[in-house]
């Protein structure tokens, strides 16, 4: 299901999730700590555009893991902290191993550890996670430039509606 999106990865993806979501006004709102809120940093917007480079970026023909260190929820201005601690590990072998980290947001996102399969469609640029199943969750691949990973995708949620989400991952 595309709600599952977030959850498995933007916060690589993404995306992911279920936090108290209100309206963002783009002026200067402020964090908890009073820090102002800001949208991801898409970036260039340039990805490989040879599928065996954009492969060898992705999970460096064995694995690769990327680390949260931007996420947005459109209109949120809470719990950030939640998806700034996920972990995604994509394996060469179509395999991926998430960690929601210690501070899950609740919702769908309570389960810490997770594993399952991916792919990658390179003509949409869409990264896919658990593909052609009830859990796919679809992140789109904005840029990938050496170690940093730029997605948006949707979260949808029957109750709340559907939200543009963004993360930015980096990966050592």
């Amino acid at each position: 299901m595309k709600k599952y999106s977030i959850i498995y990865f933007v916060s690589l993806i993404m995306l992911t999730s279920a936090c108290s979501i209100v309206e963002l006004d783009e002026s200067a709102d402020a964090d908890r700590d009073g820090t102002t809120i800001s949208e991801v940093d898409l970036g260039s917007a340039t990805t490989p555009d040879e599928v065996s480079l954009f492969a060898q970026m992705l999970h460096g023909n064995g694995s690769k893991t990327w680390v949260a260190s931007e996420f947005s929820i459109e209109g949120m201005t809470g719990f950030l902290d939640c998806r700034l601690d996920d972990v995604i590990t994509l394996n060469a072998d179509g395999t991926y191993e998430y960690d929601g980290g210690t501070n899950l947001c609740g919702l769908e996102d309570d389960q810490r550890i997770r594993n399952g399969n991916w792919s990658y469609n390179f003509e949409t640029t869409e990264l896919i996670l658990e593909p052609n199943s009830e859990m796919e969750s679809v992140a789109k691949v904005i840029s990938l430039e050496g170690n940093i990973l730029t997605v948006t995708g949707v979260y949808e949620n029957d109750i709340l509606g559907s939200f543009d989400v963004s993360g930015r991952y980096v990966s050592n």
